[in-house]
């Protein structure tokens, strides 16, 4: 009796419980898709530093926020005069021209820090010229608001202009625009493609950048970098990036992340997942890598043992490179003697402008950012000849009048000496 009662319920209402239970699918699905991914897991399975590993990173201090702790009162004249200016501004597109650093869809602004060093040279573009300055970030797969937050300026405002004049200045440091904005057309706006930024020795130099200073008081370059004040005037990091580098540091085992560690940037110019001519390529260059991190290890041990902690132990050295074999050398070599050197295993090399393989690309760039974290959290850096490199050598806030920093090929007595003396806390 009561199959016989199921059989014909199922007859008569099949047809409405199958749409019912179709729409509510539907429905399930929609509001899946409607829901924003959480920022950890932007690191997909594919990137070889893990999203569950991220996950396991506390981020209730960043133990490095002094390392680029700047507050809007200890600005310099200059900067407080334009992030005022901005201010004003910014909200009000017909009261100034913007001047906006643009990178298209189709790439073609270098990685990331040429792109990095070429918005530092537009924002200081903008303040000569009177503009408010803009970015226009396209040609990568993770967004700029996921890795960098503004910090003084606003400048992720929005909309931006439609009618601007675009000026193209990539790859080139003589480009009469950089050296002397006044040059561009007045009262227009400008779209900007600059893959680069004029030292600082080299702005102190020109008229344009030099009236501007001098309006506001002058500039001391040594004790203040134009560079350095503004990129920490634009940006701060965001929590995605503080908890991936704290991540990255804790897959390749560095065992005193939060105290003293030294880190190399080895540029090969041979990736393998684009396409590079060669710069640091070889065993002997490599070799020269490993040497200039040994020497530079023991001469920040000797301080830190002088200074505070005659127990300390040899500071562990943390190694990005652009090629996994490149690390599985130096690494050998470290295990016959200290094994102090750490790396993530299997990280893969990735350039945010010229790679083209099939990797997740998001999480290939996380990664990225969080190696360049990495090296600026660290105590010493030895470099290669790359803007990567020397943006993670020029950003400290806490080092003065430069960078515990050694070019790997320079690595003589007096660049290492020179290097530790402003290390103030071991």
């Amino acid at each position: 009796m009561l199959r016989r009662v199921l059989i014909n319920w199922r007859r008569r209402y099949s047809y409405q419980f199958g749409l019912c239970t179709a729409i509510l699918v539907m429905a399930s699905i929609y509001v899946i898709s409607m829901e924003a991914p959480p920022e950890s897991e932007i690191a997909r399975p594919e990137s070889l530093f893990l999203a569950t590993e991220a996950a396991k990173v506390a981020i209730q201090k960043d133990w490095t926020h002094g390392k680029y702790q700047l507050s809007e009162s200890a600005l310099p004249s200059w900067m407080k005069a334009y992030v005022a200016f901005h201010k004003r501004h910014v909200q009000t597109p017909a009261s100034a021209s913007r001047l906006v650093w643009h990178c298209p869809e189709n790439r073609g602004c270098g990685g990331i820090g040429d792109r990095l060093s070429g918005i530092v040279q537009a924002l200081m573009m903008s303040m000569v010229t009177k503009r408010v300055f803009l970015v226009d970030w396209h040609g990568s797969s993770l967004s700029i608001n996921k890795v960098l937050r503004p910090r003084f300026i606003a400048w992720d405002s929005i909309p931006l202009p439609q009618d601007m004049e675009k000026v193209y200045a990539n790859d080139y440091r003589n480009n009469v625009i950089l050296r002397d904005p006044r040059t561009l057309p007045q009262k227009v706006n400008i779209q900007l493609q600059a893959n680069l930024c004029l030292y600082d020795a080299v702005l102190e130099r020109e008229p344009a950048y030099l009236a501007y200073w001098n309006h506001y008081g002058g500039v001391n370059i040594s004790q203040s970098s134009p560079f350095k004040i503004s990129f920490w005037t634009l940006f701060q990091w965001t929590d995605l990036v503080v908890r991936h580098a704290q991540g990255l540091r804790n897959a390749a085992g560095l065992t005193e992340a939060a105290h003293r560690y030294i880190g190399v940037h080895v540029r090969t110019g041979s990736g393998v997942s684009w396409t590079d001519p060669p710069r640091h390529a070889g065993l002997p260059a490599l070799r020269q890598f490993y040497h200039c991190a040994k020497r530079l290890q023991q001469a920040l041990h000797q301080k830190c043992v002088n200074v505070s902690d005659s127990t300390s132990s040899l500071p562990e050295i943390y190694l990005a490179a652009d090629r996994v074999d490149a690390k599985i050398h130096m690494k050998a070599w470290d295990s016959e003697d200290d094994n102090t050197i750490k790396f993530v295993k299997n990280l893969e090399p990735f350039h945010v402008d010229k790679s083209r393989n099939e990797m997740n690309t998001s999480a290939a760039e996380l990664d990225v950012w969080g190696e360049l974290k990495v090296l600026l959290d660290a105590t010493c850096l030895v470099t290669s000849r790359s803007q990567f490199s020397t943006l993670a050598s020029s950003l400290r806030m806490d080092q003065t009048p430069h960078r515990c920093a050694v070019m790997f090929d320079q690595c003589d007595t007096e660049q290492i000496k020179r290097a530790v003396a402003v290390v103030s806390s071991c």
